[in-house]
């Protein structure tokens, strides 16, 4: 196994795992989102997941940092879920832009998505990956 893949895609695959098996289950359980009305625009935050989320981009920092990988891999890594939400959602809009026209609403209500999934939860991962990014100083006896 390259070092990429062990310093890099397996612990953000892992992340990602996590951090969506997690949201699956709430659903599955039952947990209902809570509803935060912003005019006519509604955000829906799943508070167990935001709370799970620090735990899984700690995980995937560490997992990356035991395998060696610098603080641009490690970040990343944390990072997956958030990450691979954005470039779904980029890959989404134009495809909605094109089918439903062109709309500033649209595009506000893009953003307001692009906020609940992608901003707010890349804070949470961030927060638990903080202590691993930090540059690793090995001392020499």
């Amino acid at each position: 196994m390259n070092t990429r893949t062990k310093s890099l895609w397996l612990p953000a695959l892992a992340t990602l795992f996590g951090a969506s098996v997690t949201l699956l289950l709430l659903q599955r359980t039952g947990v209902q989102p809570r509803l935060i009305w912003l005019g006519s625009a509604a955000m829906l935050f799943y508070w167990p997941w935001l709370a799970a989320l620090p735990i899984f981009g700690a995980f995937g920092a560490y997992a990356s940092q035991r395998a060696h990988a610098p603080v641009k891999a490690r970040l990343a890594a944390a990072l997956s879920p958030a990450l691979v939400l954005f470039v779904t959602l980029c890959l989404i809009l134009p495809w909605a832009l094109a089918v439903d026209g062109f709309s500033a609403l649209r595009l506000g209500y893009f953003a307001l998505t692009v906020l609940n999934w992608v901003a707010i939860p890349g804070v949470a991962l961030l927060l638990g990956a903080t202590p691993f990014l930090r540059s690793r100083r090995t001392t020499q006896a």
